[in-house]
């Protein structure tokens, strides 16, 4: 395994940790949403979305018949960053399942709050280690951050690099596979609702295609 050091990464030791350390939400609506995405977990799902919004919002039928599943936990939970899917893979609920695919959506919240994108890659790569060490999925799929905001502009090149470490430091996993959907949501502006941060049913469409193409 690739050192997972600050000074690897290019950021401060207090802003790895962060990023690294499991953390409870930190506001009310959050603990619902985490509290309701919980409540639905069945010990014998197959297959597991887990992260931020755009995981949790992803289309149950299209997520299986994307992923090759017949039971679907979602553990997505909105405004979740790096600190936070640590923290829910440390519980109870989440420690049985036992998925044969899960798929990781996580960081575009930490690069929302202006977190440091190498901080940002470490968290990530502390998620896959610890996904691998509870739950070792035959098949590991983390999509990379999309584009967000108006524009689709915001921190592109930081977003850039932080996807270059997660691609170098994931090759250290076998079973992890890495899609990205820069290119193809920035080329249809249908893919996103009105908001211009969360995907539409049509972006879901074009990052199950994605997956599809990396899979195949």
């Amino acid at each position: 395994m690739r050192d997972q050091s600050a000074e690897v990464f290019g950021c401060s030791e207090s802003e790895r940790l962060v990023m690294c350390s499991p953390a409870p939400p930190f506001d009310a609506a959050m603990w619902q949403r985490a509290a309701a995405a919980l409540a639905t977990v069945n010990a014998s799902a197959d297959t597991v979305l887990i992260g931020d919004s755009i995981a949790a919002e992803f289309p149950a039928a299209l997520a299986l018949a994307t992923l090759g599943g017949v039971t679907l936990c979602n553990l997505g939970v909105g405004g979740f960053r790096t600190q936070h899917v640590l923290w829910l893979l440390g519980l109870p609920e989440a420690v049985k399942l036992r998925p044969k695919t899960v798929l990781l959506m996580v960081g575009t919240n930490n690069v929302s709050m202006g977190d440091h994108h190498g901080a940002i890659a470490a968290g990530i790569i502390t998620i896959l280690k610890r996904i691998a060490a509870v739950w070792n999925p035959p098949n590991l799929l983390l999509v990379q951050t999309i584009p967000r905001a108006p524009g689709h502009d915001f921190r592109t090149e930081e977003r850039k690099a932080l996807h270059g470490m997660v691609r170098e430091a994931s090759s250290a996993f076998a079973q992890v596979m890495i899609i990205e959907a820069d290119h193809t949501l920035n080329t249809h502006k249908q893919a996103y609702c009105a908001d211009q941060l969360h995907l539409s049913e049509f972006g879901y469409d074009l990052v199950a295609a994605e997956i599809s193409l990396a899979s195949a």
